[in-house]
């Protein structure tokens, strides 16, 4: 059984920012469909301790948009 991945971005007030990271996490799933795959949003999404709850030996990729500001 693969390890699960887990995408971790910063997260995004934006509908359109958080429909982009959420695109991202579907053709990751499609590339990897025998992966559980799922998006952690630092901030702006559910709390990360939810997300990653039950996985084991999580792989964590950080996420990181060079177009992010503040």
């Amino acid at each position: 059984m693969s390890r699960p991945l887990v995408l971790v971005a910063h997260g995004t007030r934006s509908e359109h920012g958080r429909a982009d990271l959420e695109e991202i996490r579907e053709a990751v799933t499609r590339a990897a469909s025998e992966v559980d795959v799922r998006l952690v949003l630092l901030e702006h999404g559910p709390p990360p301790s939810e997300v990653l709850a039950g996985l084991i030996a999580p792989v964590l990729v950080p996420l990181l948009l060079p177009s992010g500001f503040h």
